[in-house]
C-alpha cells in the first residue's frame, strides 16, 4: 500500500521515493576579488577550488568596473586596503552599477563599527583576513543565496 505520510517525511528529509538521501547540486558562485594582496588571492583559489566559487582579481576598482560592465557577478570581496583608494568610495562606486550585488569587505580588522560603515555603503558584510575559511564560507554562501533570490532583484528594479 502507498503510505503518503512516508513519502512526504522522505521528500522533507530529501530522499527519494526509494528512501536514498538525494544530494542537492551545489549551485556555482561567481565571484569577484578586487585585491592587491597576492597571499590573500592565492588563499581564496584555494578555498574556492574546495567549494566549486568561480573567481576572477582585479587588482583596482577601475579593473573591478570593467569586468562587472563585461559579466554579471552576484559577489564582490574588496580589500579594505587598495593601494591609493578609499574603501567607501570603491563602495559606493560597485553599488551604484547594481544594488543586486553583495560586497563583502575584507580588513584585517572586524568590529561593529566598520561593519555599520560597510552597510551605511550599501556593503553587505565584513569578513577577516587572513581569511577564515569557515567565516568566509558562510559569508560567501549567505551573501550568494541573498543574491540569487528573485524578490532580491524584484526590489532593485522597482527603486530605479
Amino acid at each position: 500500500m502507498f503510505d503518503l505520510r512516508r513519502l512526504f517525511l522522505g521528500w522533507r528529509a530529501g530522499r527519494s521515493d526509494s528512501g536514498e538521501v538525494q544530494e542537492e547540486p551545489q549551485k556555482e558562485i561567481r565571484l569577484l576579488a578586487i585585491t592587491a594582496d597576492i597571499e590573500n588571492e592565492i588563499e581564496l583559489r584555494r578555498m574556492a577550488g574546495d567549494n566549486g566559487w568561480r573567481i576572477v582579481s582585479a587588482r583596482s576598482s577601475e579593473e573591478a568596473v570593467a569586468a562587472l560592465e563585461s559579466q554579471e557577478y552576484a559577489l564582490v570581496i574588496c580589500d579594505r586596503d587598495l593601494p591609493g583608494e578609499d574603501w567607501r568610495e570603491v563602495l559606493s562606486r560597485l553599488t551604484s552599477l547594481s544594488q543586486r550585488r553583495c560586497i563583502l569587505l575584507a580588513s584585517p580588522v572586524a568590529d561593529e563599527y566598520l561593519w555599520n560603515e560597510v552597510i551605511q555603503h550599501r556593503g553587505y558584510d565584513v569578513v577577516t583576513k587572513p581569511y577564515r575559511y569557515d567565516e568566509l564560507k558562510r559569508a560567501i554562501t549567505f551573501a550568494g543565496s541573498w543574491a540569487g533570490r528573485p524578490e532580491n532583484h524584484r526590489r532593485e528594479a522597482a527603486s530605479r
